[in-house]
This record gives C-alpha cells, structure tokens and sequence, in this order.
C-alpha cells in the first residue's frame, strides 16, 4: 500500500513540476510590455472610402479585439487616451480583426467611444499586433504608432503626441 501511494505522490508531483514549468515558459513567451509599433513614424497608409482618413486633420485608429487579455488590461489607458482625442477633435476609428460590431460594442462596454468600426479588410489596414494605437494625419501619414499593453510610459506618449499640433 505505501508504495501505490509513493507512485501517485511522485506521479503528482510530475505533474505539478510540468504545469509550472509550462506556465513559466508561456508568461516568458507572451510578454505584454509595449513592443515595437506596427507602424513607423512617416510611414503612409492608403485609407479607403471606408476609413476615409481626408474627413478630419487627424484619425486615432484603435485596434484591439473582445478576447485579447493585453486589450482587456489597456483600456482604462485607452479610455483615457480616446476621451483626449474626442476633446483635440481627432476622430477616433477602431480597426479589428474580429466583427466589427463585437469590437465596437466591446470598447463601448469599457466606455470608449469610436466614430466606428471596421474591419481589417474594410479600412484597408493590417494591424498584425493588439493592441495598438495609430495616430494618423488626413493624407495617410503615420504621426505616431503604439504597440502592447497600455503601461504608463505608453499612455503618457499617446497623450503627448495628441496634445500636439
């Protein structure tokens, strides 16, 4: 009898040992510290009738998705981000690669309003990484590009460069 109860002790212990170990190696894979911008500053992106970027001086592309955990983390600093958008006139538009209504009754649930949303296909961009932020002049230039989890330093980049001209 105590040697079946040392084989199952052992065998959980195994098993603790690999759920660990595995955890260990997918928090260390999927980091949500801000990485590198989707896009580059003085990039140009080619709207379409769609996202037509020429309706305003300025256009802050949202794009996040409903099931991403880093989105999810990011959006009292997005909340906060679009709210000083609205208020410098900059139109705020959400770009998903998930159905656009679910996106956008998504930010709306965490109270970030967007003229609307579109699909990757529909606004003519690729956003390969959510969540990201794109501040965009009428003609298609990127202004400024923001990638990952929304941390302090990253809200306080966003909301410098929206408070410029």
């Amino acid at each position: 009898m105590a040697s079946v109860i040392e084989k199952l002790a052992n065998i959980c212990l195994i098993i603790a040992c690999t759920v660990v170990v595995g955890e260990s190696v997918y928090r260390r894979l999927h980091t949500a510290g801000p990485g590198p911008a989707v896009f580059a500053s003085g990039e140009h992106i080619q709207g379409t009738s769609a996202l037509a970027l020429s309706n305003a001086p300025r256009t802050l592309i949202v794009s996040t998705t409903s099931t991403c955990p880093y989105c999810k983390a990011s959006m009292p600093s997005y909340k906060e981000v679009t709210d000083l958008a609205r208020k410098k006139g900059i139109r705020v538009v959400a770009v998903t690669g998930e159905a656009p209504a679910i996106n956008q009754a998504y930010l709306a649930s965490h109270g970030i309003a967007t003229e609307k949303a579109l699909s990757q296909p529909e606004s003519g961009i690729q956003v390969p990484r959510v969540p990201s932020l794109i501040l965009v002049r009428s003609n298609g230039t990127v202004i400024d590009a923001w990638t990952g989890m929304a941390d302090n330093a990253f809200k306080q980049a966003a909301l410098k460069a929206l408070a410029a001209k």
